[in-house]
């Protein structure tokens, strides 16, 4: 058996007997555990791709913040460890599509270290020159989060597709301009439905950040290219004012084309105002 071979299979095995002896949601007739026993993403998913169809909404929701909260905390741990000088000289030895596919990895705390984030439910992504972590919700993603209640299937689809990890890669945006719009109204639609939401900052967040992506675009995908503002903006600005103009965000935009037809279309102190006074 290969070494990488080896790891992985130690891991799997390792999840498999964790999760077996897991008790930390109680049975769908019984009330739902204030604590969880979970220490890892692993276990936490784990037990849920297992048994979420067995548990009630409510718990599969408490199950699914649990997550959420390892997740946030084995992210920085990971990272810390990534940033380390000594894990930073011995990925420089390997290129990026390497460590992502685990392939031609010799050192054995490399592999490892790689094996665990994998398990635990991250990818890399390069952050100039910089290796980083993001959570790979498809992990979770509808297996599990179609048995929460709908606003947590919501929420958690919203994270996935919106993640600023996932819309921009090293400054370049990685959907249209139109997807952006749609993705803003989703986020949008779903604050006004949810006023109350336990992660309304988070939804907020995501707003924000691709309100600004889809207003002045990113560093190397920028919406004024040469300070005029690029065709293909433009045109979703003019699509979006009318198909979503009974939102909030389409009378945004009208607002907006308004401002850039009085500038010429050309980004001035004026646009860029505007622009942080509606995503900052």
């Amino acid at each position: 058996m290969k070494r990488l071979d080896k790891f992985i299979f130690a891991v799997l095995i390792g999840v498999i007997t964790v999760t077996a002896g897991l008790s930390g949601f109680a049975p769908v007739n019984a009330a739902p555990k204030s604590k969880q026993n979970f220490t890892m993403p692993r276990e936490a998913f784990g037990y849920l791709i297992t048994n979420a169809a067995k548990l009630s909404p409510a718990q599969v929701e408490q199950g699914l913040w649990e997550l959420q909260r390892l997740w946030d905390k084995t992210q920085k741990k990971y990272q810390s460890q990534l940033e380390s000088k000594k894990i930073q000289r011995k990925l420089g030895k390997y290129r990026f599509r390497d460590l992502v596919q685990f392939r031609n990895i010799s050192d054995t705390e490399v592999l490892q270290l790689l094996t665990n984030i994998r398990a635990d439910g991250f990818r890399l992504i390069n952050g100039q020159g910089k290796v980083n972590l993001k959570i790979d919700y498809s992990v979770i993603n509808p297996k599990v989060t179609r048995y929460a209640p709908k606003p947590v299937r919501t929420y958690f689809k919203i994270i996935a597709r919106s993640n600023p990890q996932t819309i921009c890669v090293n400054g370049t945006l990685k959907v249209t301009p139109n997807a952006l719009a749609a993705r803003i109204v989703q986020a949008e639609r779903f604050l006004k439905e949810n006023p109350e939401f336990v992660k309304k900052a988070e939804v907020e967040g995501v707003y924000k950040q691709c309100l600004s992506f889809y207003l002045l675009g990113s560093a190397k995908t920028p919406a004024f290219k040469g300070n005029k503002l690029n065709e293909n903006f433009l045109k979703s600005y003019r699509e979006a004012a009318t198909k979503y103009q009974t939102d909030s965000f389409g009378k945004l935009v009208a607002d907006y084309l308004n401002l850039l037809k009085q500038s010429n279309y050309r980004k001035t102190k004026q646009i860029t105002e505007f622009v942080k006074s509606k995503s900052s």
